[in-house]
């Protein structure tokens, strides 16, 4: 006996599976660009306008100072014996001569003219001093030197004084010196009370120049 036929309809077996239109991003497919805003990664920061000491730049110092091989003060240098300093004689100096002459005046004496600094001690040997130069320089011209008072003392007012000539060759004897002060002593411009019988002239001595 035949069976009924029975139509159906399926899928055949080797059918391709009905197509699918799908859209999707290829796997190598360019991301879509975002435009973001910003530094980029190697851009080059702003430009800063500072003022100041560079860090490895040391400031300007100016200094003065001795060179490293500058010789060392004198005397100092190790080692080295400094030269021995070289001494000059000297010229020894010029005996000048001189006289010693003393003499009375007729006042009387004061106490202070024992104290060399007291102002009449001062005074009258100034007075003194000043009147036999001028006697002495007038008769002796330039080998006359100059009148030191040495001392005075009492009895009346007795003065030891010394008289310094210029040199050797120039010095007048002592009675030469006596009589020019007597000669003095009774002119009229010659105002010290010099007892003229007291006057006395004594050795010649030298004494170093100065």
């Amino acid at each position: 006996t035949t069976s009924p036929h029975v139509n159906t309809t399926g899928t055949p077996e080797n059918t391709p599976p009905p197509h699918v239109n799908t859209t999707s991003t290829p796997d190598n497919a360019t991301s879509p660009q975002v435009n973001t805003p910003g530094t980029p990664e190697n851009t080059t920061s702003p430009h800063v306008n500072t003022t100041g000491t560079p860090e490895n730049t040391s400031p300007h110092v100016n200094t003065t100072s001795t060179p490293e091989n500058t010789t060392p003060p004198y005397g100092n240098t190790p080692g080295v014996t400094p030269a021995a300093p070289v001494t000059i004689p000297s010229t020894p100096a010029s005996p000048r001569p001189i006289v010693v002459l003393q003499f009375s005046l007729n006042q009387d004496f004061n106490e202070d003219l024992k104290n060399k600094t007291s102002e009449a001690f001062q005074s009258l040997a100034k007075n003194i001093t000043t009147q036999l130069d001028t006697v002495y320089r007038n008769k002796f011209g330039d080998a006359f030197n100059r009148t030191e008072i040495t001392d005075f003392r009492s009895g009346s007012v007795i003065v030891d004084s010394t008289l310094i000539f210029n040199n050797l060759t120039v010095v007048p004897n002592t009675s030469e010196v006596t009589n020019t002060l007597k000669a003095a002593a009774n002119t009229s411009g010659f105002s010290l009370p010099v007892n003229t019988s007291t006057i006395v002239a004594s050795a010649l001595m030298s004494t170093p120049e100065n």
